[in-house]
């Protein structure tokens, strides 16, 4: 049964916290003068190869956390459940909430390292990069913030908030959970499920030195699009780091990671992460490709968004929010109007935009066929 790939993050919530974990975190590890502040847990969970790469990725202190390091018990996790729902209808009050329902747990697992508790670590995390961790853990969710700026630029120390991908079966089951798709829908993934997390945790690695946070009140879509960029470009460094070394086992694995951005950017109209165009997936070229530069910017997608919804709109007699809704619930609705456009040059006056619908009609043929309603690309 196909579901929409939006299903993901409503499937991400509190749900199933009821094993608590009740270790100390305890586990410390040193790389190229950094540390790593992690629970024994969390560390099992991830596995040995990447766990001791993640500082050096990072260039900095890393704390990797989960929901389960909060070790909530069964009436916080009612609470909190009430909060994330309030949360999910108000993403604006909802980060507030979040914030302040999360930090005491998360304040406490990182006062469970001495280390960290004699420098009071858990107050000099600013408040914004605090609502975003909180965001991360509620939804299981992964993502890095880095905070305590050095002098000379980057971060001292990194939270990463671990991805719901290490117990993932193999690589199309990491796939499915990044983009929603069901694994019988998905077709030629390269690569092992360890090959993918090397990926997704070097690219998480890859935001530790950044300035995420946004203080303008509005939130700058080209500028997310350049730090993405730069997060998965570092994330291919990593992954043929790893392929010289014989701890990755595909070439095609980044190709595939850009197809899958390409994929969400139009069909989910992820945004921010709309990188593939971007990146060099050969492992050759600068790892800052795209930084300020933005090869595809905020008014190449909104042009490619609004088309779609008119053709859409104008292919079954419906307004543009009836039609946007028609994109998001039938991908083969959607893949027909690109496709259809795409045949008639409406993206010709705008070559990122035509870039970009050409790589996603590619990728969607190649990669989810059935998903959106087409015969198999290869046999």
């Amino acid at each position: 049964m196909k579901r929409t790939i939006k299903s993901f993050a409503a499937a991400a919530a509190f749900c199933g916290l009821g094993a608590i974990f009740a270790a100390e975190a305890d586990a410390q590890q040193v790389a190229q003068g950094h540390r790593l502040y992690s629970s024994a847990g969390t560390e099992a969970a991830l596995g040995g190869v990447i766990v001791p790469k993640l500082p050096e990725w990072a260039g900095g202190d890393v704390i990797l956390v989960r929901q389960d390091d909060l070790r909530f018990d069964a009436d916080e996790i009612s609470s909190l459940n009430f909060i994330l729902n309030m949360a999910q209808r108000n993403k604006v009050v909802g980060a507030s909430l979040l914030e302040r329902a999360i930090t005491p747990y998360f304040s406490r697992y990182l006062n469970s390292f001495p280390d960290l508790a004699e420098r009071d670590i858990a107050s000099s995390i600013p408040l914004q990069s605090r609502e975003a961790i909180a965001w991360f853990l509620a939804w299981r969710a992964g993502g890095a913030r880095g905070f305590l700026p050095r002098e000379g630029g980057g971060n001292r120390y990194c939270v990463i908030a671990l991805p719901p991908l290490y117990d993932a079966q193999n690589a199309t089951d990491i796939v499915s959970r990044m983009t929603g798709i069901d694994m019988e829908e998905l077709e030629n993934i390269p690569g092992t499920a360890k090959d993918w997390l090397i990926l997704v945790m070097a690219h998480e690695a890859g935001h530790c030195q950044q300035d995420l946070n946004e203080n303008d009140g509005r939130p700058d879509v080209n500028r997310r699009i350049a730090f993405e960029t730069m997060a998965d470009q570092r994330a291919f460094a990593a992954y043929f780091d790893a392929l010289t070394k014989g701890e990755a086992s595909s070439f095609h694995a980044p190709g595939v990671y850009a197809s899958v951005r390409a994929i969400r950017a139009i069909a989910v109209r992820d945004s921010d992460h709309a990188t593939h165009l971007n990146l060099d997936t050969a492992g050759q070229g600068a790892v800052n490709i795209g930084h300020w530069k933005y090869p595809v910017s905020e008014e190449d997608l909104a042009e490619i968004y609004r088309k779609i919804d008119e053709r859409i709109a104008r292919d079954y007699n419906t307004d543009a929010s009836e039609a946007k809704a028609i994109a998001a619930r039938f991908p083969d609705r959607l893949y027909k109007a690109v496709e259809d456009m795409n045949r008639e040059d409406a993206f010709a006056g705008n070559t990122r935009a035509q870039e970009m619908v050409t790589y996603f009609l590619i990728a969607a043929r190649i990669h989810a066929p059935k998903y959106f309603g087409l015969a198999p690309a290869f046999r």
